[in-house]
């Protein structure tokens, strides 16, 4: 079913999945290569969004409780975030320039019918975990090579060394 801009009578033709437990919510679109110009993500309930880990720009509609537009972000570029919108109930994730191609403004109130359930992805909980997971794994060979380095010098045995050399 559409998104109904009320306010304007345009209707948007995009195809609403719903992202409404933890993960599908902080995963969102990430486990996609490219925008599907046909669907839009509803997140409910949701104040901020992040872009880490996309590979394309997303326009973003904070909406109130009553479906009014609070907050407007087009084509958010990859690995950012938005500020919090403390007035927002919902976020409307939609392809890039689909704002510009149907003019949404702040105080329009959108009508939203949900057509499916968003999956919960766990290929975008492994694109979200990515970095973080690396720099762990980072910071723990360096302090096993600071620790190894630390017994070097104390002991004077290359054994000490470890796999550092």
């Amino acid at each position: 079913m559409p998104i109904i801009n009320v306010t304007k009578g345009i209707t948007l033709e995009q195809k609403v999945a719903v992202a409404s437990n933890v993960l599908a919510r902080s995963t969102g679109l990430l486990g996609t290569a490219k925008p599907d110009p046909w669907k839009a993500l509803y997140l409910v309930p949701c104040k901020a969004v992040h872009t880490f880990g996309m590979k394309y720009p997303l326009d973003v509609v904070f909406l109130d409780i009553q479906g009014k537009v609070v907050k407007i972000f087009q084509n958010l570029a990859p690995n950012k975030m938005t500020s919090l919108v403390p007035a927002a109930n919902c976020v409307l994730e939609l392809p890039p320039n689909t704002i510009s191609a149907t003019p949404i403004e702040a105080g329009d109130e959108l009508y939203v019918t949900v057509d499916e359930r968003a999956p919960a992805s766990f290929e975008g909980l492994k694109r979200l975990l990515h970095w973080p997971a690396n720099l762990f794994m980072a910071l723990l060979w360096i302090e096993f090579v600071m620790s190894s380095f630390m017994g070097w010098q104390q002991s004077g045995g290359v054994l000490s060394l470890g796999f550092c050399w």
